[in-house]
C-alpha cells in the first residue's frame, strides 16, 4: 500500500484597499482578492499551490515595500514572529502595508 500524503493547509491574510482590488485580481485570478482582508489558503504539500501563494506574497511585497509580514498562530498561542519573506510552513501569515496619515 502507497503512503498517502496529508494535506497541510496554511493560509496568508493581506490587508488590499479598493483601490488596488482590481489590479489583483486580474493579475492572480485563481484567488477571490476581497478589499479590506484577503485570504489565500494553499496545501504545503502541493508545490503548485505554494508558488502561487508565494507569487502574490512577493507581488505584494513588490507594490508595498514597506509592508510587514508576521507568522503566527492561528490559534493565538504564539507570539507572532516578523518575516523577511514568504515561509510556505507558516501555519497563518498576516501581511499589511504601514498605515499613516498624510
Amino acid at each position: 500500500m502507497c503512503p498517502v500524503a496529508t494535506e497541510k493547509i496554511h493560509q496568508m491574510r493581506i490587508l488590499i484597499s479598493t483601490k488596488e482590488l482590481e489590479a489583483f485580481k486580474q493579475e492572480f485570478p485563481m484567488f477571490k482578492w476581497e478589499a479590506g482582508d484577503t485570504t489565500i489558503k494553499w496545501n504545503a504539500n502541493d508545490q503548485d499551490e505554494v508558488n502561487l501563494a508565494r507569487m502574490a506574497f512577493e507581488a505584494y511585497k513588490k507594490k508595498h515595500p514597506k509592508a510587514q509580514a508576521f507568522a503566527v498562530d492561528v490559534n493565538g498561542n504564539k507570539d507572532a514572529k516578523e518575516l523577511s519573506g514568504f515561509d510556505p510552513n507558516a501555519e497563518m501569515i498576516l501581511v499589511q502595508d504601514w498605515m499613516h496619515k498624510g
